[in-house]
């Protein structure tokens, strides 16, 4: 008779415990601290800057591995902004050539879905270019190639 007592009051215990838990943690209204929310990937001017300040404080660099690891992101950073370039231009080429399957009606479906997850993504490289233009984006246009898209199918393609 006493076991199934000390087994209940632990279970009590227990549950008391992750109750209190959930409640503690949903008070947090209060962003993490960006060292607590992973690696940040962005290479801009700020988080460079942000990022090597971090290893100044938690490293104690010297003068010269500050500029050397400065120099480094800026090459990084250069890279990087290559890659994205790429990776956008074909993701360019995808939307074009998706939408040149589409009768008129399921492109501006498609125009319409494109701009809701567009208007959801956080900001990237292309974001800050002025030279892409939202509507270039939905379109599936490059810089300066204007708003003209593929003809449209005059009927569903099989």
């Amino acid at each position: 008779m006493k076991a199934w007592k000390v087994i209940l009051a632990a279970a009590v215990i227990f549950c008391s415990g992750v109750v209190t838990g959930f409640q503690v943690a949903s008070l947090r209204t209060e962003p993490l601290p960006p060292q607590s929310r992973g690696p940040q990937f962005s290479s801009g001017p700020r988080q460079r800057g942000d990022y090597v300040d971090r290893l100044q404080r938690e490293l104690e660099l010297t003068p010269p591995q500050r500029t050397k690891i400065e120099q480094i992101w800026r090459e990084s950073g250069e890279r990087t902004k290559k890659i994205w370039d790429t990776a956008h231009e074909e993701h360019r080429k995808l939307r074009t050539s998706i939408r040149a399957e589409l009768t008129p009606d399921q492109q501006k479906k498609f125009d319409e879905g494109n701009r809701s997850r567009d208007a959801r993504k956080p900001p990237g490289p292309s974001s800050r270019d002025p030279r892409r233009s939202r509507e270039s984006l939905e379109k599936g246009t490059a810089p300066g190639e204007g708003t003209e898209t593929a003809p449209a199918a005059g009927s569903p393609k099989p």
